[in-house]
């Protein structure tokens, strides 16, 4: 299924949110990517943390949505796995301050009206797989040459 990973494992997304249309399309999107794997999906803060703490993603994506007390889980979950990288996906029209969010630790903001590839880019991006694939690409054409070259 797509590229060979060569020696790079994939990249575990956890998705949390209420809507379940809105966690369908984020399950769609990211079974595009070859190289990220959806371990889980929780549809409250509780249940998000109780996930975290137990799969230990590498990213959460976060619906934003009324009554979520988004800077709380944020900061739960870091306390409990520091190096998770989370975003949150937001709707443009709300109204709740990005400062906020973004100073309890999430680690981007993704608009909602944006294409998939900006939320795979973004995924890709914090989880620092762009480096992980030139290094693991490095070694495999070190590999190829010293098959060729012997």
């Amino acid at each position: 299924m797509g590229m060979p990973r060569c020696g790079t494992s994939p990249i575990t997304v956890a998705i949390a949110g209420r809507s379940d249309l809105v966690r369908r399309g984020l399950r769609a999107i990211i079974e595009t990517a070859y190289h990220i794997a959806r371990i889980g999906e929780a549809t409250t803060a509780a249940e998000a943390a109780g996930l975290i703490e137990v799969q230990s993603p590498h990213v959460l994506l976060i619906e934003m949505e009324l009554g979520l007390d988004i800077t709380g889980l944020t900061r739960h979950i870091k306390t409990a796995v520091p190096a998770i990288k989370i975003i949150v996906l937001h709707d443009v029209e709300d109204a709740l301050p990005m400062w906020d969010i973004l100073s309890s630790g999430v680690g981007c903001i993704v608009l909602s009206n944006q294409p998939p590839t900006v939320l795979l880019a973004t995924i890709e991006y914090l989880s620092g797989w762009t480096a992980a694939v030139d290094e693991a690409l490095s070694s495999c054409s070190v590999s190829i040459h010293r098959r060729l070259s012997g």
